[in-house]
């Protein structure tokens, strides 16, 4: 019996990487809500003492989301440069027939890149053919499935299978059942390539049985209609579907890039409970007596309104945890806290007492940001060839390839230019170390520039203003 749900064996061991990566970025809620999964309990604990104390004091210090939104934040610090034809311009402005603008939709891929290093881009144009094509946004957990081959000698995605969840009120699921009780519903969306007639086809999985509506083992599936997607009456022989990695746009995923981040962000979570968890029970002085009343008698107290008579030999004294214990924990810790630095969560880490030069910046940060290049590279290629397909659709061209279009996501991470170094190519022109020209391109690059206005243009301006100003160039 046919199963779409089955999973390709390429993403068996990445389910639970994807989903620690997006708990842990969700943040402090989010991984307390997953109790022991992430912080088990103590020997000596029962299971209140767990949720209302050991767990609810614990705190998650999210060093893996805010390296997401660092990191996000740089592949976005100037806008995405896109080359589009007429044909599609409307995308730039609407890219998913919801009113999301591209570059928005370029930002909620990236973040996803980010977090669990797995994504797609599907090009649809509806059921009716006068609709516009637009692009649909998959989570890499929903890419339950795929095949490829050969296909005129190159290698083909022949089907990729998307998991889609619903909320459905219970009434149109059973007679009697609650309008508004929302129940969650899977379905699976399959898009091939029909081995007879080779062209690209479309078909949704739903369940037969009402009673399991979540895939599980007792779930029994049925295809429905087949939709075959066409361009100017003529099937489409290609899936018009972008797989998106942080290095490549092959359908084979790859590691989260902020896996051991993640890791380590939840062991640091496990040593900030266990600090919590000491100090609250031994990090006040406990008072003790030795030779005083015993357990039969009434309770003690004391205090400056009280006073203890102790029998000869008797004494009182207050026992408390010492320093080396607290402080090997808290060095445990800003470890871990070191390690997610070295990681990638830049904008964690403290800064140095000293001044640092642009070099020596660039060198502490090489390896992240040739990580995130590699993401920046890839966010473009995919968001090409997916505007590639949505040109080629409206238009005229052969190929999608023929179609003109370009994307450019920024990669001048560590490009802007502070003050001294923008006095320092004042300096290096006047000694004639390099030309004006060379100096404006290292200016263009870090985006102190006018979009759009080259040296050329800025030079003829100049020369049309000291035209204008008596003396501009002599000075005073």
């Amino acid at each position: 019996m046919a199963n779409p749900s089955t999973p390709h064996p390429a993403i068996t061991n990445l389910v639970d990487q994807w989903s620690r990566c997006r708990d842990v970025v969700a943040g402090q809620d989010q991984v307390r809500s997953k109790g022991q999964e992430y912080l088990p309990k103590l020997d000596t604990q029962d299971e209140n003492t767990y949720a209302r104390t050991f767990l609810q004091n614990a705190h998650f210090f999210n060093a893996a989301s805010r390296t997401v939104d660092g990191m996000a934040g740089a592949l976005f610090t100037k806008l995405p440069e896109i080359e589009v034809p007429k044909n599609i311009e409307v995308l730039l402005q609407d890219s998913d027939n919801a009113g999301t603008p591209l570059t928005v939709f370029a930002h909620d891929l990236a973040r996803d890149i980010l977090t669990i290093g797995r994504g797609g881009i599907l090009v649809d144009q509806g059921e009716a053919e006068s609709k516009r094509p637009y692009l649909v946004s998959i989570n890499g957990e929903n890419l339950t499935n795929w095949a490829s081959s050969r296909v005129n000698g190159v290698e083909t995605t022949t089907m990729v299978m998307i998991r889609e969840r619903s909320l459905k009120p219970e009434s149109e699921i059973k007679n009697g059942g609650d309008p508004y009780k929302l129940i969650e519903v899977e379905a699976y969306r399959e898009l091939y390539l029909d081995p007879d007639s080779g062209n690209y086809s479309i078909r949704v999985w739903k369940q037969t049985r009402k009673d399991h509506l979540v895939a599980s083992a007792k779930a029994q599936w049925a295809p429905g209609a087949v939709t075959v997607p066409t361009r100017r009456g003529v099937p489409l022989t290609h899936i018009p579907f972008v797989f998106v990695n942080p290095r490549s746009l092959a359908p084979k995923p790859e590691k989260p890039p902020l896996l051991d981040l993640v890791d380590i962000n939840l062991a640091h979570f496990r040593i900030a409970a266990l600090r919590s968890w000491v100090l609250l029970h031994v990090g006040s002085p406990m008072c003790y007596i030795s030779g005083g009343p015993t357990k039969t008698q009434q309770p003690v107290n004391y205090g400056s309104s009280n006073i203890l008579i102790l029998p000869s030999g008797g004494k009182i004294a207050f026992a408390s945890m010492g320093s080396d214990g607290v402080a090997a924990i808290k060095a445990e810790a800003d470890d871990l806290k070191k390690a997610m630095e070295v990681l990638g969560g830049r904008l964690l880490e403290s800064q140095p007492s000293h001044a640092e030069t642009a070099h020596a910046v660039s060198m502490r940060h090489q390896g992240e940001m040739a990580s995130l290049s590699s993401i920046s590279n890839t966010l473009g290629y995919a968001l090409q060839s997916a505007l590639q397909y949505a040109a080629w659709w409206a238009g005229s061209e052969e190929k999608p390839t023929d179609t003109k279009v370009a994307v450019k996501i920024n990669s001048d991470f560590l490009a802007n230019l502070s003050d001294k170094d923008i006095s320092s190519f004042v300096a290096l022109i006047q000694n004639d170390v390099i030309t004006r020209r060379t100096a404006y391109a290292a200016l263009a690059k870090a985006g102190l520039t006018r979009p759009g206005v080259d040296f050329d243009q800025e030079s003829a301006e100049i020369e049309a203003d000291e035209a204008r100003i008596p003396n501009a160039g002599d000075g005073v």
